[in-house]
C-alpha cells in the first residue's frame, strides 16, 4: 500500500502517509510494514486507509477525482480532513462516515444520502459505459431474457400458473408452480418446482 496506493472506482491516491502512521499505531514487522496481529489492528487497518473514516484520506480521494473530471471536489470533505475514526471510537458509540468519492451519495447534515446526489449536484459522470443514465444493457445473459431495455411487464392476473414439462434428463412429468407472493421485506419469492 505504501507503494502503490489504495484506490477504487477508476481513481487511487497515494497512502504512504497513512502505512507510516498505521506503523505508529500498531507497530512494524522486521520488514518496516504495519503489524496486523490482532482482529482489533485488521480494523484499524482499514479505519486509517478508508475514506469513508479518515478524513486526510477523504480529500486525497476527492482530489484524485478532480483530475479526472477537471472540477473541485474535495470541498466535500475539507470540513472533516481532520477527522479520523478510530475502533475505539465506533465501540463507544456510531460514527457518521465521512462523505467519499468512491460513493454517488453524500453524507452531510443539510442533505439525507441518496444515491446519485454527487452525479447530479457536483456533475461526475456515472458509473456507466457512456458516463450517462443509461438503459440500454448489451450482456448477452440479459439479451436472452428480453431485459435489454427496460420495460413494462403488467401483473399477472392469476395468482398461480401451473405448467406441466417433461424433464429431458430423467424422462419424467414435471410441474412447475409458480406464485406471486412476497415476503416481508416486499422481495418475490423464486418460483418453485415440484415433481
Amino acid at each position: 500500500m505504501a507503494k502503490a496506493g489504495n484506490g477504487g472506482k477508476g481513481i487511487g491516491w497515494n497512502t504512504q502517509t497513512e502505512v507510516q502512521q498505521l506503523g505508529e499505531l500498531n507497530g512494524v514487522d522486521a520488514d518496516g510494514r504495519p503489524r496486523i496481529v490482532s482482529d482489533v489492528d485488521a480494523c484499524e487497518v482499514i479505519l486509517q486507509l478508508a475514506p469513508e473514516t479518515n478524513g486526510h484520506v477523504a480529500v486525497k480521494a476527492w482530489e484524485a477525482l478532480s483530475k479526472i473530471t477537471g472540477r473541485e471536489h474535495a470541498h466535500l470533505a475539507l470540513h472533516r480532513e481532520d477527522e479520523k475514526i478510530r475502533y475505539r471510537d465506533v465501540l463507544a458509540q456510531p460514527r457518521k462516515i465521512i462523505s467519499s468519492p468512491t460513493w454517488s451519495g453524500l453524507e452531510s447534515e443539510k442533505v439525507s444520502y441518496n444515491a446519485g446526489y454527487t452525479n447530479v449536484h457536483e456533475l461526475i459522470p456515472w458509473r456507466t459505459l457512456t458516463g450517462r443514465q443509461q438503459f440500454y444493457q448489451d450482456h448477452p445473459w440479459m439479451i436472452a431474457f428480453g431485459e435489454g431495455f427496460s420495460s413494462y411487464r403488467p401483473r399477472s392476473i392469476s395468482r398461480r400458473l401451473q405448467a406441466s414439462t417433461t424433464s429431458s434428463r430423467t424422462g419424467t412429468r414435471r410441474s412447475c408452480s409458480t406464485s406471486s407472493r412476497r415476503t416481508r421485506s416486499g422481495a418475490s419469492t423464486p418460483p418453485t418446482a415440484t415433481t
